[in-house]
């Protein structure tokens, strides 16, 4: 994307955006003042922990297309799939790229990267959680009115119990992401490694 080839790095804050200050602006504010026409050009500061000054960068805008899962054979019997949002198809796509990856043999193991997923659909979060677990709790929103509590339990039928999983989480993966983490994790279906998480809450 033109963010990565400029050198952006996640945790980067944005000073200005074409000489305006983003002190005071709405995240739909800075937003719309980034986004215009394809080809258009837009320059930004840059405020980046341990650099003094502000760093400067000129993008040119492009369409963004992100492609959410990605997944490589890593040799010997172990896969690695990336997600990297919890799209409209995320659960179909990641189960696409398991069957992708054992066309030859089944695997060992899975190395699961949820890092720098700031999360998305919450049906979808069911979804991937329910590719390795069959049974339990994913996530279940509790308010003051004990009416209102709602629960989300894993799918039946979809599991590939017998597959252990890695997943790995970092300061960027948010949302959908600690979702799954946290349930693969309680339910004991995967090791989760890497960084504290982001750690939001929705209200």
């Amino acid at each position: 994307t033109p963010a990565w080839r400029a050198g952006i790095k996640p945790g980067d804050r944005i000073l200005k955006i074409n000489g305006e200050a983003t002190k005071g602006l709405s995240l739909v504010e800075a937003v719309a003042k980034m986004r215009g026409k394809k080809g258009d050009a837009v320059s930004m500061s840059l405020g980046r922990d341990g650099v003094e000054k502000p760093i400067e960068v000129k993008l040119k805008r492009e369409t963004i297309k992100i492609q959410a899962v990605r997944f490589e054979d890593l040799g010997g019997g172990f896969g690695y799939v990336r997600l990297a949002s919890f799209s409209e198809d995320a659960g179909r796509d990641i189960r696409r790229a398991l069957e992708k990856l054992e066309k030859g043999s089944k695997l060992k193991g899975l190395v699961f990267d949820l890092r720098m997923n700031p999360g998305g659909l919450l049906d979808q979060a069911v979804d991937v959680a329910s590719i390795f677990m069959d049974d339990g709790v994913i996530v279940s929103t509790i308010g003051r009115d004990p009416s209102q509590k709602e629960v989300r339990y894993a799918k039946k039928g979809w599991a590939r119990k017998d597959l252990p999983v890695v997943v790995l989480v970092n300061s960027g993966s948010a949302s959908a992401s600690e979702i799954v983490a946290g349930a693969l994790q309680d339910s004991h279906r995967a090791i989760v490694m890497g960084q504290p998480t982001f750690g939001k809450g929705s209200v």
